[in-house]
This record gives C-alpha cells, sequence and structure tokens, in this order.
C-alpha cells in the first residue's frame, strides 16, 4: 500500500503545474495589462486625447426650457335636460385646446415675431430690402429648426427647449 501511494507522489510531483482557472476573476485583466503594459497605455492616451479633441473642437450649445401651464379661465356651461337651479362650469382643458396652444408656439407668425420684434408693425415689412427679407428668413428658419415644443403626458403642461450657441440668446429667446 506504501508503494502505490509513492507512485503516486511521484507521478504528482513529475507533472508540470497547471495555471488555476479562475473565472470572472481580475487576474487575467491584470496579467494582461502587465504584459502588453505599452498597448494598454496606448489606448488610454488614444481615448483621453480623442475625448479632450472632441470637447474643444465641438460646437458648445446651451439649452434654456420653460414648461407653460395651459389652464381654461373661462368655464364652459353646460346644458343639461335636467332641471338645475344654478348652472354646471367644467373648467377643464382638453388636448384639443393645448394642441391649439402648440400650433400657437410653432406658428410662422409668432416665429416673425420673435425674430424682430417689428415684424407686425404695418408697413415695415414693405420697406425691408429683398436681402434683409432673405436674412430674416433665415432667422426664422433657424429659431423653427431650434425651437422643441411638446406635450407633458397626461398633464396641462406644454414644454418648451429652445438650444443656441449663446447662453444668452437661449434664455432671451424664451423669455
Amino acid at each position: 500500500m506504501q508503494t502505490t501511494s509513492l507512485a503516486m507522489q511521484e507521478n504528482l510531483s513529475l507533472r508540470p503545474a497547471q495555471p488555476i482557472q479562475d473565472n470572472g476573476a481580475l487576474r487575467p485583466i491584470v496579467e494582461s495589462a502587465f504584459r502588453y503594459h505599452k498597448l494598454w497605455w496606448a489606448v488610454v492616451l488614444g481615448v483621453v486625447l480623442l475625448t479632450l479633441a472632441y470637447v474643444t473642437v465641438a460646437p458648445r450649445e446651451y439649452r434654456s426650457e420653460m414648461d407653460i401651464l395651459v389652464q381654461n379661465k373661462r368655464g364652459d356651461d353646460q346644458i343639461t335636460p335636467d332641471r338645475m337651479d344654478g348652472q354646471i362650469t367644467v373648467n377643464g382643458v382638453t388636448e384639443e385646446q393645448i394642441n391649439s396652444e402648440i400650433q400657437i408656439l410653432t406658428s410662422r407668425e409668432l416665429a416673425n415675431v420673435v425674430v424682430d420684434p417689428k415684424w407686425d408693425n404695418p408697413g415695415y415689412q414693405t420697406s425691408l430690402s429683398p436681402s434683409q427679407l432673405k436674412a430674416h428668413d433665415k432667422a426664422v428658419e433657424y429659431f423653427d429648426k431650434h425651437l422643441s415644443v411638446a406635450l407633458v403626458r397626461k398633464s396641462n403642461v406644454i414644454h418648451a427647449t429652445y438650444t443656441a450657441s449663446n447662453p444668452r440668446t437661449a434664455t432671451d429667446t424664451l423669455n
């Protein structure tokens, strides 16, 4: 019996040492980092340089946001076949009323006045040259492109967002 245990010990000692596989451990990552340290540093440096390049080259955008609460100040009188002493007034806001407000906020007429406050003055539009009218149209298109108006679901709130390259412009435009 002793001879078999000696033979087993000799067999075990003759085998080359096998690395212990540890699935999901940090050790293989650390080993590869030390083994390929130049490649790891090159990747890290590349990511940092690309991030810095994007931050310095990308245009800055400033966003101004505003929430508008739509209220029905004038109640709708309800007519019922029942005999009532007083009137029943409903003050709720319908989806059609909110959609109408959104259409007004995104209309070209409002954009014309926001871009140039004198636009509604009588005779002002005829006093402009064709190049000024073209510049005004470009400014209105830019305004429409950077304005976002959306309904907040299940509420009477309209969310408006304007994006500009200048923080003062973004704030002043929505105010």
